[in-house]
């Protein structure tokens, strides 16, 4: 299945850049496994950004999967779906 994957703000140091690329993961891959095969990929900075030092999630980082933000550690456990976009994002700050 294919998922798309978007990287804003500092995420986009750990990616060398990047800011959105498509992903083929294996069918019933959890946002963990993802997760993991980012670290993989661009390095321990990646998970560094996502976790505290207890290996909780990070306040300062989000992780939106089809604009819903994923708040507990045990929803890292939702399996995605073919076409589900991922973004990894410091918390929005909107003003005006």
């Amino acid at each position: 299945m294919t998922v798309t994957v978007k990287y804003f703000a500092t995420f986009c140091l750990e990616t060398n850049f990047t800011q959105q690329e498509e992903l083929t993961l294996e069918e019933n891959t959890t946002v963990i496994e993802l997760i993991q095969l980012l670290t993989d990929k661009y390095g321990t900075g990646f998970e560094k950004r996502l976790f505290t030092a207890e290996k909780e999630l990070n306040p300062l980082c989000w992780i939106i999967v089809n604009q819903q933000r994923l708040k507990k550690k045990n929803e890292l456990n939702l399996k995605l779906n073919p076409e589900d976009t991922i973004s990894f994002s410091p918390p929005m700050i909107m003003g005006g």
